[in-house]
């Protein structure tokens, strides 16, 4: 395999070796990291592009659920819950939730719920704590934080109960 992946580096170096000095190329990778730096030698310019803040994952949920009629809460549980993710990433999830809610003849509240608690599932308990505070803090109710994250609504209640409390002298 480590063979077949040096061949493979050798052959795209000569490719972009034998491009013509009259043409652009242009590349786009999500794995920068995973790139020999040989690759990145042969390119004269490289831009990169930051992950979405919170602001533009909230627009682009808006815009992916389209004329879906999810109440406008979801917009934020799904910008809490998709934050870190690249705008395809965010797509991809929310066209699955849409295609679901038709496919399966179900609400889109179910099938965006459905898309949350696979998100939500396989991470520790402290990410899916902070994802629970996260939803919390965007106005979602402490049950329908603990459906969705499985965090129990004693926790949350305790932790938004301690981020509420201010440690004397402040305010």
């Amino acid at each position: 395999m480590k063979g077949e992946l040096k061949r493979l580096v050798t052959v795209l170096l000569q490719e972009i070796d034998d491009w013509p000095a009259t043409g652009l190329l242009i590349a786009a990778t999500n794995h920068a990291d995973l790139l020999d730096p040989a690759v990145w030698r042969r390119f004269e310019m490289r831009v990169e592009f930051p992950m979405p803040t919170d602001a533009a994952v909230r627009r682009a949920v808006d815009i992916f659920l389209g004329a879906t009629k999810a109440p406008a809460a979801w917009t934020d549980v799904l910008a809490v819950t998709l934050r870190d993710l690249s705008f395809s990433d965010i797509e991809r999830e929310v066209m699955l939730a849409r295609r679901a809610a038709i496919t399966r003849d179900i609400p889109i509240e179910d099938a965006l719920g459905q898309v949350v608690q696979n998100r939500v599932e396989p991470l520790p308990r402290r990410e899916r704590g902070q994802i629970a505070m996260w939803l919390t803090e965007a106005g979602i109710s402490q049950r329908q934080v603990h459906e969705l994250t499985g965090v129990s609504r004693d926790t949350i209640r305790k932790k938004t109960k301690a981020v509420g409390e201010a440690p004397e002298g402040e305010e």
